[in-house]
């Protein structure tokens, strides 16, 4: 099996031109590409490839940079709240960000199954406190 290109979508700005590619490997695996090239002195050209395997984690740190980029353009932050947020996150991945529902089911059941919140803060990649002030918002007993 052959390479196959299965969505692209371009955008130009400026000297600059970027690519964003879903396509098969010859292993039969999914992955998603970007490429910019930029038209300085001839070309460059950089790409990053993503598996599908850390499609999830990428997507997730890609939109917690994008949310984060819009509130410091906005002013809802200062840049001193996204250092300590990041020192945070050297500990625990997931502080700070949004909960989400299948989160919530899981902690419910796992919560419900008797795993105590040292072992919830190791999963869910949040510290302790985060996971009781949920535990506590979900009115789980």
């Amino acid at each position: 099996m052959e390479k196959t290109e299965l969505y692209s979508k371009k955008l130009t700005h400026g000297s600059r031109t970027y690519f964003f590619d879903i396509n098969r490997s010859e292993k039969n695996e999914i992955y998603f590409k970007i490429s910019e090239s930029n038209k300085h002195a001839g070309f460059e050209h950089q790409r990053i490839m993503v598996f599908e395997e850390v499609m999830p984690e990428f997507a997730e740190a890609f939109w917690d940079c994008m949310t984060t980029f819009q509130k410091l353009k906005k002013g809802d932050i200062k840049a001193e709240k996204v250092d300590y947020y990041s020192k945070i996150r050297e500990t625990f991945a997931n502080a700070y960000v949004p909960w989400t529902q299948d989160d919530d089911d899981k902690l419910i059941f796992m919560h419900s199954e008797g795993f105590k919140v040292n072992e919830l803060s190791k999963i869910f990649q949040r510290n302790e406190g985060a996971i009781e002030s949920r535990i506590k918002h979900l009115e789980i007993r």
